[in-house]
C-alpha cells in the first residue's frame, strides 16, 4: 500500500503546498522595485526588450557558466563529431582523443602555464596511483587539496592574474577544473590501488595512463561536471562501440534541448525574481515580511537547482553519446523531504564519490555507531575543504553533519523493540504516518535553513535562523505547518515513484520469463 493518508487529507496538503509556494513567490516578486531601488547601479542589466524589465545579473557563477557554454559550444560540437568518428573507425573508445581535445582547449583558453600545471597535476596523481599504499595516495591528495584552497585566496588569486595574464573569469574557470580533477584523480587512484591488490591482470590496461588521461580530461565534464566515478567510465572501456542510431541521436537532442529550455527559462525568471541581488543585500532581506522571506529561500533553492540541471545535463548528454553511463540528474528540491535524500539525489555523482571513497573507506555496514559517526564527520570535513576555507561553508557543513546525524539516530531508534511497541500501542498505521511526518518536519526545518548559509551568505542564514526560531511560538507553528505540507506531499510522491519502479521491475521480469519460455 502506498496510500497511508485519506485522499482528502493528502489533497489538502498538495493544495496548501501549491498555495504557499505560489503566494510566497509572488511576495518576492512584489519586492522587486525595492530591491532594484537599493541596487539599481550594480548587478542589473537592461534585460530582454520583449519583457521590458531589468534582469538580475548578480549571480557570478551562473554568469560564468552561461557564457562558458555559449562561447565554447564549438568545442562541445567538435568533441562529439570527432569522438564518434574516432570511435567508429577504431571500434572502441579513444581515451587518448578525449585528453587531446582538452589539452588543446586548456592551452588555447588558459595558456602554457596553466596547461603545464593541469597536466603536471594529473601525472603526479597517476604516479601516486602506482603506489600500493592508500595512505601515501591520500597524503598526496590532502596536500593538493590544501594547495588548491591557497590558490583560492585573494593573495594568490591576484598573483595568478598578474603572472598568467588571465582575467578573473579565466582564473575562476581553471580553479574549478582543478577541483573536478582532484575528485576524478582520487576516484581513479583508489580504484587502481585496489585493482592491483586484487591481481586481476586481464584488465590492467583499464588502469594505465591512456584511460586515466581520457577520464580526467574528458572535455564535456571538464569544467561544469558532473563528477562520474571511475567505475562508470571504466564500463565504457569494456564494451563495444554502439552505432550512432537515430534513437541515440534523438535522445541526445532531447537532453540538449531540455538544457537549453531551462537556460531560457532561468534567464526569463531573472527578470521577475531578483533573488541573486537580494542575497547580497542583508538590509533588504531583513525588511522582507515572512511570506517573502521564505519565498526568497524557496526560489534561491530552485534557481540553484535549475543551474545544475543545465550544467550537469549538458555533460550527461555528451557522456551518453560516448556510451558512458552518467549519474542521475539533480532531483527537484521541492520533492525532497529527508536530508539524507538531498545528498543522494541532488548531486548523485558527488554522493557516489563521497560514499565510495571516503565514507566506505572509513567504515563498513557492520561497523559500530561511533565508527560510522567518525566516518560521517570526516566526509563532511572533506566537503568543507573541497568547497573552500570559508566560514559560511563551515557552518553549512557543520549543520549538514548534525542534521544527518540526528536523522540517522532517529532512524535507528525507530527500529528498536521499545519504540515499535510504543507505536503499536498508541497509533494505527495512519496516525503513525502523521507522527513520523511531524518528527521529520522538526528536522527538515533546520536542515533547509542550513542551505541558506551555503546558497546566500552567513548573514542571510542568520536572518532565517532568527526569524524562524526567535519570532515566537505562533510564528514557528506557522512555519511548521507550511513545511509539514511539503513533507507529506514529497513523501507521497516518493512512495508512488517507488511503487512505480517496483511494478515496472516486476513487469520486466514477467516479460523475460515469457520470452525465455
Amino acid at each position: 500500500m502506498v496510500q497511508y493518508l485519506p485522499v482528502g487529507e493528502i489533497s489538502l496538503y498538495f493544495a496548501l503546498n501549491f498555495i504557499f509556494l505560489f503566494y510566497s513567490s509572488y511576495r518576492v516578486f512584489s519586492y522587486g522595485k525595492l530591491i532594484y531601488k537599493e541596487n539599481a547601479e550594480f548587478g542589473f542589466s537592461e534585460g530582454w526588450w520583449i519583457i521590458g524589465r531589468p534582469k538580475d545579473d548578480m549571480d557570478y557563477e551562473w554568469h560564468n557558466w552561461k557564457n562558458f557554454l555559449i562561447e565554447h559550444a564549438f568545442w562541445y560540437i567538435i568533441h562529439m563529431i570527432l569522438s564518434q568518428m574516432v570511435r567508429l573507425i577504431k571500434q572502441r573508445p579513444s581515451p587518448f582523443f578525449y585528453a587531446a581535445i582538452s589539452f588543446i582547449f586548456i592551452f588555447t583558453r588558459y595558456g602554457i602555464i596553466m596547461t603545464i600545471a593541469a597536466f603536471a597535476s594529473a601525472f603526479l596523481f597517476y604516479g601516486l596511483s602506482r603506489s600500493a599504499s592508500k595512505v601515501i595516495f591520500w597524503a598526496g591528495s590532502s596536500i593538493y587539496l590544501l594547495a588548491l584552497n591557497l590558490l583560492k585566496s585573494d593573495a594568490f588569486f591576484d598573483f595568478l592574474t598578474r603572472h598568467t595574464k588571465l582575467g578573473e573569469s579565466e582564473i575562476y574557470e581553471i580553479l574549478i577544473v582543478f577541483a573536478w580533477m582532484l575528485l576524478k584523480c582520487i576516484s581513479f587512484g583508489i580504484d587502481a590501488i585496489e585493482h592491483r591488490k586484487s591481481r586481476e591482470s586481464h584488465s590492467d590496461w583499464e588502469f594505465s595512463l591512456e584511460p586515466f588521461m581520457g577520464y580526467v580530461f574528458y572535455f564535456p565534464t571538464l569544467h561544469l561536471g558532473p563528477i562520474m566515478i571511475y567505475s562508470r567510465y571504466r564500463k565504457s572501456l569494456r564494451q563495444e562501440v554502439s552505432e550512432v542510431s537515430t534513437e541515440k541521436i534523438l535522445i541526445f537532442l532531447r537532453d540538449i534541448l531540455l538544457s537549453i529550455f531551462w537556460m531560457v527559462f532561468l534567464e526569463g525568471a531573472l527578470h521577475f525574481f531578483y533573488v541573486n541581488n537580494l542575497q547580497t543585500n542583508e538590509n533588504v532581506v531583513s525588511q522582507l515580511d515572512s511570506w517573502a522571506l521564505y519565498g526568497f529561500g524557496y526560489l534561491l533553492g530552485q534557481f540553484f537547482h535549475i543551474k545544475y540541471v543545465i550544467a550537469y545535463g549538458i555533460g550527461m548528454a555528451f557522456a551518453r553519446m560516448d556510451d558512458i553511463d552518467p549519474p542521475r540528474k539533480p532531483k527537484c528540491i521541492s520533492r525532497i523531504h529527508l536530508y539524507s535524500d538531498m545528498w543522494k539525489h541532488f548531486d548523485h555523482g558527488l554522493y557516489e564519490f563521497l560514499f565510495r571513497y571516503i565514507y566506505c573507506e572509513l567504515c563498513a555496514k557492520t561497523s559500530s555507531v561511533g565508527k560510522k559517526l567518525l566516518a560521517s564527520l570526516l566526509t563532511f570535513v572533506f566537503i568543507y575543504l573541497w568547497h573552500g576555507f570559508y566560514f559560511y561553508i563551515f557552518i553549512w557543513s557543520l549543520m549538514n553533519f548534525l542534521c544527518l546525524t540526528v536523522e540517522s539516530f532517529a532512524r535507528q531508534i525507530s527500529k528498536t523493540p521499545t519504540y515499535r511497541r510504543f507505536i503499536q500501542e498508541h497509533f494505527n498505521q495512519t496516525w503513525e504516518y502523521r507522527w513520523n511526518g511531524a518528527l521529520g518536519t522538526l528536522l527538515l526545518v533546520p536542515a533547509v535553513i542550513s542551505n541558506f548559509f551555503f546558497l546566500a551568505s552567513y548573514d542571510v542564514g542568520i536572518i532565517f535562523v532568527q526569524r524562524t526560531f526567535y519570532s515566537g511560538f505562533l510564528h514557528y507553528l506557522c512555519v511548521f505547518g507550511g513545511v509539514i505540507c511539503i513533507f507529506f506531499t514529497s513523501e507521497f510522491i516518493k512512495r508512488h515513484e517507488k511503487a512505480y519502479r517496483e511494478q515496472k521491475s516486476r513487469n520486466s521480469s514477467i516479460t523475460r520469463e515469457i520470452i525465455s519460455q
